[in-house]
């Protein structure tokens, strides 16, 4: 006889719909992941489930979702049983548009006021050469697959705290603001973008996937040079 597990997934028909909780019940197999059980549902027993996921390699970030409250992402999260069901459902930071698809577009508009591209001058001739040490922290902040479960662990940004930009806009801000060749200082946008109302709880570092230093690294350097504005 096959075993299963119980879940609980949310369902939404858009961003005025409050959405409810349905049960399914779907076979349960050793080192099965979250992302697997929310496949075996769509292909199986309800089509019209709506869900995002590309890679299922921990790579694009897209498979993102909450797994009993906790924010993860879906593709490296083991299913285990639980006597109380396991309930999946979209980042709750955001509308969902569908489901359990979030809709990240008011989040990503605000991008635009710190300049997320490359502002420095081009070199005269041959190019600058860089060293690994110039550049390692750089690299980190690049490494974000934009999952955006640091702004989902984020309780400022969580509570619908509409005048902060969130972990995950500020990690795409470091990344240029720690390029040695940058030359715009972001430090001023990163502030009318209400980065004092991070409350420094390094919820986000600790849940970020690839390991960022958002909070010791991105955030605090940004609100320290705030102060000195």
């Amino acid at each position: 006889m096959t075993e299963t597990i119980k879940l609980k997934v949310f369902r939404a028909s858009g961003f005025d719909d409050k959405g409810k909780w349905v049960s399914y019940e779907v076979p349960f197999k050793k080192n099965m992941r979250v992302l697997d059980a929310v496949k075996y549902i769509k292909d199986n027993l309800d089509g019209s489930l709506a869900y995002r996921w590309n890679c299922g390699m921990g790579i694009c970030g897209s498979c993102a979702m909450e797994v009993n409250g906790m924010p993860v992402l879906t593709c490296k999260t083991e299913l285990k049983q639980n006597l109380l069901g396991t309930r999946i459902g979209p980042l709750r930071a955001f509308p969902p548009v569908k489901d359990l698809v979030p809709d990240y577009a008011e989040a990503m508009k605000k991008e635009t006021v710190f300049r997320p591209w490359f502002e420095g001058k081009q070199p005269a001739g041959k190019f600058l050469s860089m060293t690994d040490e110039e550049i390692k922290l750089s690299r980190k902040f690049r490494e974000c697959i934009e999952c955006f479960i640091c702004s989902d662990s984020c309780r400022p940004f969580r509570d619908g705290n509409h005048a902060f930009l969130g972990p995950k806009s500020i990690v795409k801000a470091m990344a240029y603001q720690h390029h040695p060749r940058d030359e715009f200082d972001r430090s001023k946008a990163l502030a009318e973008l209400g980065i004092w109302h991070c409350n420094v709880t390094r919820c986000c570092q600790t849940n970020c996937p690839q390991g960022i230093p958002i909070t010791d690294k991105g955030i605090l350097p940004a609100l320290d040079a705030s102060k000195k504005k």
